[in-house]
């Protein structure tokens, strides 16, 4: 889901920047984005930063959480990593889990 909503911003691109970011959020049980995301690990590029927090935020709304799950906000913690290949093309690799439950 935050795979198909990635961009590689265009001057990032062109200026051969790469790097990893961490973005930290809380969703809501009915997949709602509660308040807004947080770099908890920044790339040295601006670009690359907004882009990320850009990414979660256009997947809004998030599928529901499974009925078996009683907690009401999860905190998820999502790495993207912007890196170009010799051909040309860009990846996004994620990483994504629940970290702890912060509300019951």
């Amino acid at each position: 889901m935050i795979d198909r909503n990635k961009e590689y911003p265009y001057q990032a691109l062109r200026q051969d920047q790469e790097g990893k970011v961490r973005v930290r959020f809380v969703l809501s049980r009915r997949g709602e984005l509660v308040g807004e995301p947080v770099l908890d690990k920044k790339s040295r590029y601006r670009l690359l930063n907004a882009s990320a927090l850009e990414t979660v935020k256009r997947v809004i709304p998030y599928p529901p959480f499974p009925p078996e799950f009683p907690e009401e906000e999860l905190v998820f913690s999502v790495t993207l990593a912007f890196s170009l290949s010799g051909n040309g093309f860009w990846f996004l690799h994620l990483n994504f889990f629940p970290q702890w439950i912060i509300f019951k």
